[in-house]
């Protein structure tokens, strides 16, 4: 069975670069265009872990525009770290 985590807000890249630790010289997992859709799952410091459609990985919390949104829940099998499913209803903050 897969582990439910609550994300804690929504956010849009800036252009952000995800890494595989929360370093500025770990690997860089994927170059995130402008207004690719975040969660946020946690914030350490300067770094948030979030996931997106196409990667999971830390980004600078200034690489991202935060977002209004619902709650939001994803499961992720413990199996396959790559699978995620999830479901948002997601709006601008104004």
């Amino acid at each position: 069975m897969g582990v439910m985590k609550k994300i804690q807000w929504h956010a849009v890249s800036k252009g952000a670069q995800v890494k595989s630790k929360p370093e500025a010289t770990a690997m860089t997992l994927k170059c995130l265009i402008p207004g690719t859709w975040m969660g946020v799952v946690t914030v350490d410091g300067d770094w948030a872990y979030i996931i997106s459609k196409q990667v999971i990985g830390w980004v600078l919390v200034s690489e991202c525009g935060q977002y209004e949104s619902n709650t939001l829940h994803i499961v992720r099998d413990a199996a396959d770290v790559d699978t995620v499913a999830y479901i948002a209803s997601v709006k601008r903050a104004s």
